[in-house]
């Protein structure tokens, strides 16, 4: 989940605090997504630490400099002496070149993937230029991780950056687009993560969500988010890892 940060307990400011997520509290042993929880919190299912994203840079923390730290094991913003984002730029992307979660597990000879699926004008701005890949996509991409086309969506092989498929069906013009529960999409999720020994799925409505500081929004897409993960937590096996 990107762009979410722990913020206080005023149901006013934070919606983390103020929308219904029974499944993700359930995680977190009753507690909410936010600073005022019991730090570190350790449950039978979930790990929640508090971490400060500057990692002793100054300035306002960024999605390039942020992810590429979390995918090499590197602080790339005191690497590069700042920030950067949302994009990778060369120097941040010398950083994912040069080794990479995605990249170290297939070096091993293990499976990886991004499970999100990227419709065609996603490829096409890459390939003419107009468009640069975010930090994980990139990473994944320079390790030889296949990334998930519409194809692989209408396969069941990937999930839409919003879970449903509705974004597909309504903003990208494929009106025949399959579109899923959230629940559905957690279930999918366990499904789709048993064929790899690494998968990883980008949810960045949330960043966008932040951005716009449209806290209806942001209510509607924690929602949407909580469902999925309960549909993940009922069918996820403990025993198999």
């Amino acid at each position: 989940m990107d762009g979410v940060g722990l913020g206080g307990a005023d149901p006013a400011i934070n919606p983390f605090i103020s929308t219904n997520m029974p499944n993700l509290r359930s995680l977190l042993d009753g507690s909410h997504l936010s600073a005022a929880a019991p730090l570190p919190l350790v449950t039978p299912r979930a790990t929640l630490l508090a971490l400060d994203a500057r990692l002793g840079v100054e300035g306002l923390p960024q999605s390039a400099t942020g992810q590429a730290a979390l995918l090499t094991g590197q602080n790339v913003a005191a690497i590069i002496g700042y920030h950067y984002g949302p994009k990778p730029n060369q120097e941040v992307a010398t950083c994912l070149k040069n080794g990479n979660l995605f990249s170290t597990l297939t070096k091993a000879g293990l499976r990886a993937a991004l499970l999100n699926a990227y419709p065609p004008r996603y490829f096409d701005g890459i390939e003419s230029g107009h468009r640069l890949p975010g930090a994980i996509a990139m990473a994944a991409y320079r390790a030889g991780i296949h990334l998930m086309t519409a194809d692989d969506l209408y396969q069941g092989n990937a999930i839409s950056a919003d879970l449903t498929g509705k974004g597909w069906q309504e903003h990208l013009g494929f009106k025949d687009a399959p579109q899923i529960t959230p629940q559905k999409a957690g279930i999918r999720l366990k499904e789709l993560s048993g064929r790899y020994q690494f998968s990883l799925f980008e949810y960045w409505l949330s960043d966008v969500a932040g951005h716009n500081q449209d806290m209806h929004q942001a209510h509607i897409l924690l929602e949407t988010f909580d469902q999925m993960l309960g549909g993940l937590i009922e069918a996820w096996e403990d025993d198999e890892g």
